[in-house]
């Protein structure tokens, strides 16, 4: 018993390890741009980023960044994930046509380690976009 207890508490120190060096390591460097910053719901925009960490796993690579959108109302819309193989992407994604006016965030989610068969993602970045009213109609 007091063998398996061992085995838990070094795998558990292991994980908390590589959490704080991936964590401490990669969080400050992921960053995202967003382009345009504002524009009416249904805007097309585009999301650039850089510095995300690529992590072996257990599958291969824990290589994409999840994106999503929450409006100043809370709704959420999730765009899935990007493929940045070399720490980085450029995707190109519609602000939702029901998202409400005010200024919303878009995010990027990455991985920071690996924990059989999982990868877990607490960097989190983001950037303001701002949701516009329509122009009116003349």
């Amino acid at each position: 018993m007091i063998r398996g207890d061992l085995k838990r508490l070094a795998t558990a120190s292991l994980v908390a390890g590589l959490l704080v060096t991936f964590v401490g390591g990669a969080a400050e460097a992921a960053s995202i741009s967003v382009s345009p910053h504002s524009g009416p719901a249904g805007t097309s925009i585009t999301i650039v980023g850089s510095g995300f960490p690529v992590i072996p796993g257990p599958y291969g690579f824990c290589q994409h960044a999840v994106l999503r959108f929450v409006d100043v109302s809370g709704h959420r819309t999730g765009w899935g994930s990007v493929n940045d193989r070399g720490g980085a992407f450029s995707v190109t994604e519609l602000i939702p046509p029901d998202a409400t006016v005010g200024i919303g965030r878009v995010t990027a989610l990455a991985p920071s380690a690996v924990h059989a068969p999982y990868c877990i993602n607490p960097i989190q970045t983001h950037r303001r976009f701002t949701v516009t009213a329509p122009a009116p109609r003349h």
